[in-house]
């Protein structure tokens, strides 16, 4: 079940359906039946989105307005969609993204690199060489190098 509407909320939306109503607008509701014609606005224009005065309250008022000054005829609550301005945010931008490391991480992968480098190279067990150029060559070749450069025997045609 949804929660009722908050008196804010209640009390713009009545306003402006009174405002409408006296306009005495083609197809408007008798006025027998005009307090549950606003209910029904209400209900309905609440059940829109999640509503927040500080940010809707001035433009249901507007929307109201705009819509009042364009219609001939009674309008249905789906109408005022149409007439209400977009909401704004008195938020601040967020700041545009960095498009690198800041230098607090260009140091610290500095520290890394540094600390891999000075690492001792233990030997591969048997072999009596190191671990490094002689053991993985490929890993260390020349990058400008393309696989049919390294291969020497490749022919693709």
């Amino acid at each position: 079940m949804s929660r009722a509407a908050e008196t804010w909320f209640h009390n713009a939306v009545i306003d402006g359906v009174q405002r409408l109503y006296a306009l005495n607008l083609a197809d408007r509701p008798a006025a027998e039946v005009l307090p549950l014609a606003a209910v029904t606005w209400v209900e309905v224009l609440w059940s829109w989105m999640l509503w927040n005065e500080a940010l809707d309250a001035k433009r249901l008022a507007v929307g109201f307005r705009n819509l009042a000054a364009s219609v001939e005829r009674w309008p249905a609550p789906k109408q005022l969609r149409a007439h209400l301005p977009a909401r704004r945010s008195d938020a601040p931008a967020l700041a545009q993204p960095s498009c690198g490391p800041t230098a607090e991480q260009r140091a610290r992968l500095e520290e890394v690199r540094n600390r891999i480098s000075k690492r001792r190279v233990h030997p591969v067990e048997g072999s009596g060489t190191p671990l490094g150029r002689d053991t993985f060559p490929a890993a260390h070749e020349d990058a400008t190098e393309t696989p049919r450069e390294r291969s020497g025997d490749l022919e693709l045609s």
